[in-house]
Formats: structure tokens, C-alpha cells, sequence
């Protein structure tokens, strides 16, 4: 909310929409820039161009710049070159730089598109002296910013995607406190099977230890089946037993013989008569 300024550039097609600093396309039309004054915004490559520029260096001092294209498709090329030459000393590393999430929030505005950034970063030049910076590649619009050379980011980490290296790095953080959490969790689970696992060991040790006594129904079974087999006789005894019921028969036998014949006795004494 408030008050606030819009500035609307408005840039013809090259030729004539070409940047302030030209003609610069050779080493001998050189532009000098100061790295002090900050950015230098809305620099353009029309066709079969090239950008030269000068940087005053001291020697002894690290020295870095950017150079940020808004349409990453665009091939270009950054390079430092010794002074009052054409020999490079050093070239820009490319690293594209994402464009932030969207938000649902009306109040956001909606992200920027993803971009190029080209970092180049020179350590105790030889010399103090005005080097050449050279920008070479297809037709668009860069800006080249100086960014502090004692720095650890200023090269690997352009400035403005500081913020989205510091997201990166919590979300990595937070994705290893997560897999931490995970593998703790692991641990506990494998922790409790294991406890799991010793309680069904001793369970089954103590269910050994009293299979005794369940299984006392056998030896009871058996202890029987031997007690039934001292009751049932042996086979001399069936034999004796066999003999004493012929005795027995033998012996019944002869006392009805002998029943007869005293019943033929008594017969013949009273009647008379044989038998």
C-alpha cells in the first residue's frame, strides 16, 4: 500500500535501440566502467556485436564481476582480458538461477522467470592497470554488477539468488532432520521387534520348561499299560491253569464213574437184576 514510481524504458530495435555505451564492439573503442558506482543496468548485444568495456584493477586486489542475462536461452560469453589486449585472463562461469515458487497470496506479485548469471572472479592481479572486460554471444538485453570479491559467494552464489540458495539450504537441512527423524524411527521399530522377538523366545522357553508337565499323560499311559501287563498272566501260568481244568475235568470224570457204579450196585442188590 502508499504511494510509489514506475519507470518505463522504452527500447527501439537495434541499431537504434542499442545500449548508451555504444560504439564499443572493438578493444581500441573500449567503454571504462567503475565498479564502485554499482550495477550497470539495461546493457544490450544487438547483431554481430560485441561489448567492450574497462576496468580499472589494482594490483594485489581480488577482483569480481556478474554479468545477469533475463532469458537464460540466450548463449553468451564473459571474459577479462589482460591490458591494452586481447589474451583472456579469465572467463565467466555460467549458473542458472531458478525463479522463486508462486504464491496463492493476491498480495505477492508473481515471481520473475528464471535467469543466467556468468561470474567471473580474478585473484591479485599483476598489475594495476585498466583491463578489458569483453561480453560476446546472441542478441538481448544483461546487466553487469561488482559484487564484494572478498566474498566467499560472490562468484559461486550470485546476490540475488542468495535468498533462494539460503530455501535450498534449509529445505536440504530439513530433508536431512526428516531422514534423521526416519531413521530414528527405524531404529526404535527394529528396537521393539526385537523386544517383541526375546518376549516370544522366553515365552517359548518357559512353555518348554513346563511341557513336563503337560505331557505326564504318557509316562501315566504307559506306567498302566505295564501294570495291566504284570496283572494279565504269563504263558506258564495259562499252561498250569490249562492243566488244573483237565485235572479238574479227570477228576469229575472219575466221580461219575464212580457214581455209576455205585448206582449199578445198589440196583443189582435190590432187584436183582444186572446191570
Amino acid at each position: 500500500q502508499g504511494q510509489y514510481v514506475m519507470s518505463l524504458f522504452v527500447f527501439p530495435p537495434c541499431p537504434a535501440g542499442d545500449d548508451q555505451y555504444e560504439e564499443n564492439d572493438t578493444l581500441a573503442q573500449i567503454q571504462t566502467l567503475d565498479p564502485s558506482q554499482g550495477p550497470v543496468r539495461h546493457l544490450r548485444l544487438c547483431p554481430g556485436d560485441q561489448d567492450w568495456y574497462g576496468v580499472q584493477l589494482t594490483e594485489g586486489e581480488h577482483f569480481s564481476v556478474q554479468m545477469e542475462q533475463e532469458d537464460p536461452t540466450r548463449l553468451a560469453a564473459l571474459a577479462l582480458t589482460e591490458p591494452g589486449s586481447e589474451t583472456v585472463l579469465a572467463y565467466g562461469t555460467a549458473q542458472p538461477v531458478s525463479a522463486p515458487e508462486a504464491r496463492t497470496d493476491e498480495l505477492t506479485p508473481p515471481p520473475a522467470r528464471a535467469r543466467m548469471v556468468r561470474s567471473l572472479h580474478l585473484e591479485d592481479p599483476e598489475s594495476t592497470a585498466l583491463y578489458g572486460l569483453r561480453v560476446t554471444g546472441q542478441p538481448g538485453f544483461y546487466d553487469l554488477t561488482f559484487p564484494d570479491p572478498n566474498s566467499d559467494s560472490s562468484c559461486d552464489n550470485p546476490q540475488e539468488g542468495d535468498g533462494e540458495n539460503q530455501q535450498a539450504n534449509n529445505d536440504d537441512q530439513q530433508n536431512e532432520n526428516q531422514d534423521d527423524q526416519q531413521d530414528q524411527d527405524n531404529q526404535q521399530s527394529d528396537q521393539g521387534q526385537d523386544q517383541e522377538q526375546q518376549a516370544n523366545q522366553d515365552e517359548g522357553s518357559d512353555d518348554s520348561e513346563s511341557e513336563p508337565d503337560d505331557a505326564g499323560e504318557p509316562p501315566d499311559q504307559e506306567e498302566e499299560e505295564q501294570q495291566a501287563a504284570l496283572l494279565e498272566p504269563a504263558p506258564e501260568d495259562e499252561e498250569r491253569e490249562d492243566r488244573r481244568r483237565r485235572l479238574e475235568r479227570l477228576v469229575g470224570d472219575q466221580e461219575i464213574l464212580q457214581l455209576n457204579r455205585a448206582q449199578r450196585e445198589q440196583s443189582q442188590s435190590t432187584y436183582g437184576l444186572p446191570w
